[in-house]
């Protein structure tokens, strides 16, 4: 980007949450982080066995359990739905023209939208871990049993397997930004993600040796935590990041860069 917007990014990204307030993907974001917590305090509250090991730290488990609904049920869905309606307020507004008759670059202001919505997952995934804590004091003073007092919360553990599970929907990221630039439409890009994730749920029950280059099916696998805590190392191998994650990431950028040539590109009628 140049000096000159760099200079102006913080006003520019304040514009953008002035934009987005009340529409659906800002209630998306603040949405989600808390109906996982929700799920994960109803699930324990009503199960009195589901944290009783001895000498465990609970809020290791706790976390755990959020981050297998996350990406198992919500880290696609809540994704897809988010890019698609991020994106769909600007076609509808037809706010790409207005943008564009300003002194900036194509390619600066659809690179600032992206940036906008990361700020976006990330504000959902700090509600998610501030709604986790909240919960898990409540069920504490419900059902002292569990012991959450006794313990601290492994914030190493908790934001390591949180961030793996962002790396890992990179692709369905950069793929929906993708589909909503080319099509500028609400459904359709829904549509094939609801498709995908289909298809991503079977790959992975069947076991298909592709559904690690398939990025619906990527944030499914990320679940397993067993591949990401051995040890107390984030990734049992090597390097930090294992190859469906960098599978994601490839995804991420060739999607980001494809819609970027598409806006810079498309003729301004």
């Amino acid at each position: 980007m140049p000096t000159a917007m760099l200079r102006k990014l913080p006003s520019l990204i304040t514009s953008e949450f002035i934009k987005y307030k009340w529409t659906p993907a800002w209630l998306l974001t603040l949405g989600f982080g808390i109906m996982i917590a929700c799920f994960v305090y109803i699930g324990h509250h009503t199960d009195g066995n589901a944290l009783g090991e001895i000498n465990q730290n609970p809020w290791g488990r706790y976390f755990s359990a959020a981050h297998k609904i996350w990406t198992a049920l919500f880290l696609g869905p809540i994704f897809i739905l988010l890019t698609s309606a991020f994106f769909f307020v600007e076609h509808k507004a037809d706010a790409w023209k207005i943008m564009y008759t300003h002194p900036v670059r194509r390619a600066d202001y659809f690179l600032l939208k992206v940036f906008t919505l990361f700020i976006f997952i990330l504000i959902g995934i700090s509600i998610l871990i501030v709604a986790m804590i909240v919960s898990g004091h409540i069920l504490n003073f419900i059902r002292p049993e569990y012991e959450f007092s006794y313990y601290s919360i492994p914030w190493k553990e908790t934001l390591s397997i949180l961030a793996h599970g962002l790396i890992s929907g990179l692709g369905v990221i950069g793929v929906h930004i993708f589909l909503s630039m080319r099509f500028k439409n609400f459904m359709l890009p829904i549509i094939i993600g609801i498709i995908g994730f289909v298809l991503g749920i079977i790959l992975v029950a069947m076991d298909f040796s592709l559904n690690t280059y398939f990025p619906y099916s990527i944030p499914l696998i990320a679940q397993d935590l067993e591949m990401f805590i051995t040890d107390h190392r984030t990734f049992p191998g090597d390097g930090w990041l294992s190859n469906f994650e960098i599978s994601s990431i490839v995804w991420f950028v060739i999607m980001i860069s494809l819609a970027t040539i598409l806006e810079t590109r498309r003729p301004i009628h």
